[in-house]
């Protein structure tokens, strides 16, 4: 019987989600799942939203970004959770799986060979470094998810033309952009991609459709951010300018 594409996908998110299991058993009993500084402030951060004398949205503050402390929100709301730093195991342990998802699923689009994807997506899921921050309250593993699946869909809008691809693609650079600074740079390159590739084929007024539907809905997390620290702090690039 020839497997399909499908049991493949199965098999890899099996792979992914045990390894990321495994990884945080061995984070969680060696106590190590908020060593790291930064992982216990992101924690503290999502946890001042709704346990503080003065709860809301504010307690973000203006250097990080949000999406993390947002998607957060769910876990630290539980003291147990919080404490360990399972709060933050978990988002990061969904980011890490979804990252190798898309990253396979990417390799085989782009080379059409199995293989090779396999090849890639096991030099990613023994990363010693990722399997560590896959376990704790940090940025990276949620960047990676949001840039792989960005990544993967603008591979198949460049190709197929579709345009709930450019859609699905502006929706996880949105994403990206609300998790870390990287993410801007992603949304500045991805605009040239899509700049370049909207003139491949195509008639002008599809063209320049697709290129303001694609700014509109990819630079939306930019626009959003901006105005946080603008009703919030009283400068839109409060982020960049404050004494932190």
């Amino acid at each position: 019987m020839k497997l399909t594409d499908k049991f493949y996908e199965r098999l890899v998110l099996i792979v992914c989600i045990s390894i990321s299991i495994v990884a945080a058993y061995y984070s969680y009993t060696n106590n190590i799942m908020v060593a790291y500084n930064d992982a216990a402030a992101h924690l503290n951060t999502a946890r001042r939203i709704v346990d503080n004398l003065t709860p809301g949205l504010v307690q973000i503050g203006s250097v990080w970004l949000p999406l993390l402390h947002l998607a957060e929100l769910p876990f630290v709301a539980n003291t147990f959770l919080w404490r360990t730093g399972l709060a933050g195991a978990i988002v990061s342990g969904i980011s890490f799986v979804t990252a190798g998802f898309f990253l396979y699923k990417l390799v085989v689009y782009i080379t059409g060979k199995k293989l090779a994807a396999v090849a890639s997506l096991l030099v990613f899921v023994t990363n010693l470094n990722l399997l560590y921050l896959q376990t704790t309250a940090m940025f990276e593993p949620m960047l990676m998810a949001t840039a792989f699946g960005a990544t993967y869909f603008l591979a198949r809008w460049l190709r197929e033309r579709k345009i709930n691809f450019i859609v699905l693609a502006a929706f996880f650079i949105m994403l990206s952009t609300l998790t870390r600074y990287d993410g801007w740079a992603l949304f500045a390159s991805s605009i040239a991609v899509v700049f370049i590739g909207s003139f491949v084929n195509g008639k002008k007024k599809e063209r320049e459709g697709v290129l303001v539907l694609f700014l509109f809905l990819a630079g939306f997390g930019i626009f959003l951010w901006l105005l946080y620290n603008q009703l919030i702090f009283g400068d839109p690039l409060y982020f960049a300018r404050s004494e932190f």
